[in-house]
């Protein structure tokens, strides 16, 4: 957005005696803008293949909503006044309108910004293919580009205001500002009450919220007991099982029990990780999703019925504390087989299809060769494993993994967590080639004997030093900030031939 807006600001705003200074004033900001950002971008572009792109969430998300159906919610007044009378959209028309008679320049930068904003806004509903062109485009939510036509909107909207207080500009103080100021607080009254009425229904929802979890205390004992036990996640329910029928003023478990710093098996606040997605087919009445996910514990309400293996831990008013019996967040592998994934739709099918497909309970797992792109990549096939081996945990908290590993034979450790390359396994104190594993786990070979495993999640070398290098630049940049101001002077200085 930043990029696009310079770009038409210097468009716009262009003149042929300026342009060489306003290029190296957008130059140096855009250049020091971009390194001192990079440790967040570029990570992002690094390993845009360890994203997750759902396909669950509704597609207007990634494709935005096609042009004409845009334009009418604009022209209809819907975009800015849905339901009121439509004084945003028409001081917007007027804003504009402004801009396009008026000579400044700043003004045409503002309507430059909302059209071509617009176009973006349109995305792949509109554009198709050729919205491929934008970085990471497949996984960005190009609905939210309506953020920079609403930034551009607000501008011709003050715009427009002006307009109408300079209309009144021969009248004598004080109606000079009273009548201007008077005609446009009486326009935005529609606005104003809409908001009062939205603000105070959220007033009244998280009020009728804090009220049924200050009474849920047997809830908050639940929680407290939760804290003590040893490590794992907890389930409470999906939408499309019970999690509707245990709702607390209106919040449902999982999003209580996520706000109190529970690990959950739960449908995905932000699906970023590979396989954020696995916990829509969680089936609570197998026992093998449970210890895949090391599901060790359940809370729901005492209505709610539980299959045989879930076990009863505590119960608290009307809430219930289940435990299951769970390998833990490591496991070893009774089999791994190889597979390939040529993008990311490809690898959450074949995950999908091994998680219903009975790969959890044979202990059946599949070390994926995955990078994006087209072509065969090899992969490794590991004969049955030797079977009694055992896993104790030693340490688990988060970005940390401490397992004791002990096999008659060479096994494949899986740890429970989602796979990244910032992950780094040790095998007794020694780095050891790790993998991903259905359902984007980690994976790792570990020799015959007993052994201490390590998995620790380390930010990488290169984000550690974008993170410096852009600090530096920041400090410079506050440091020779004066210089900066004196670009305009250094760069317009004619030449000693002129």
């Amino acid at each position: 957005m930043i990029v696009l807006a310079a770009i038409l600001f210097f468009i716009v705003v262009y003149r042929r005696e300026r342009a060489l200074p306003l290029f190296v004033r957008l130059a140096v900001v855009g250049v020091a803008g971009g390194i001192i950002t990079s440790y967040l971008w570029l990570p992002f572009l690094r390993y845009e293949q360890y994203l997750e792109i759902s396909p669950y969430l509704q597609r207007y998300k990634y494709d935005s909503f096609p042009a004409l159906d845009t334009l009418a919610l604009l022209f209809g007044g819907n975009l800015y006044d849905h339901g009121r009378l439509p004084v945003l959209t028409l001081l917007i028309a007027l804003g504009g309108a402004a801009a396009m008679v008026e000579r400044a320049r700043t003004r045409k930068l503002a309507l430059a910004l909302f059209g071509v904003w617009l176009l973006i806004y349109f995305g792949r509903a509109t554009w198709g293919k050729i919205a491929d062109l934008l970085p990471m485009s497949d996984g960005i939510f190009m609905h939210r580009f309506i953020g920079g036509v609403d930034f551009a909107a607000v501008l011709l909207i003050g715009i427009g205001g002006e307009w109408i207080w300079s209309r009144f500009s021969r009248l004598g103080e004080p109606w000079r500002a009273l009548a201007p100021g008077a005609i446009i607080v009486a326009l935005m009254i529609p606005a104003f009450v809409e908001r009062y009425q939205f603000y105070g229904a959220n007033t009244a929802w998280m009020r009728y919220a804090k009220s049924s979890l200050d009474s849920a205390t047997g809830l908050r004992e639940i929680v407290g007991t939760l804290k003590t036990l040893p490590p794992g996640r907890t389930y409470a329910g999906l939408r499309s099982t019970w999690a509707d029928k245990t709702k607390i003023g209106g919040l449902h478990l999982y999003d209580v029990l996520a706000f109190n710093d529970v690990d959950l098996v739960a449908p995905p606040y932000q699906g970023l990780s590979l396989n954020c997605d696995m916990p829509f087919f969680f089936n609570e009445n197998e026992p093998a999703d449970y210890d895949l996910f090391d599901a060790r514990y359940v809370v729901t309400m005492d209505n709610i019925p539980m299959p045989s293996f879930v076990k009863p831990i505590k119960k608290s008013g009307q809430y219930v504390l289940y435990g299951v019996e769970t390998s833990g967040y490591g496991e070893l592998a009774k089999s791994v087989a190889a597979g390939v994934a040529v993008s990311r739709e490809m690898l959450l099918d074949r995950n999908k299809a091994w998680l219903t497909g009975g790969g959890p309970q044979a202990g059946r797992f599949i070390r994926w060769s995955y990078r994006l792109g087209s072509g065969t990549l090899g992969g490794v096939f590991y004969p049955p494993m030797p079977q009694g081996g055992t896993v104790s945990e030693e340490r688990i908290e988060p970005g940390l993994m401490r397992f004791k590993v002990s096999a008659p034979g060479a096994s494949v450790l899986v740890v429970k967590t989602t796979y990244h390359p910032n992950w780094r396994v040790t095998i007794d104190g020694r780095a050891a080639e790790d993998f991903m594993v259905s359902p984007s786990f980690i994976g790792v070979r570990v020799p015959a004997g007993t052994h201490d495993v390590q998995a620790q999640y380390v930010s990488g070398r290169i984000k550690i030093a974008l993170l410096a290098i852009g600090a530096a630049v920041l400090l410079g940049a506050i440091i020779f900030r004066r210089g900066f101001e004196r670009l305009d002077d250094v760069f317009s200085r004619p030449t000693r031939n002129q």
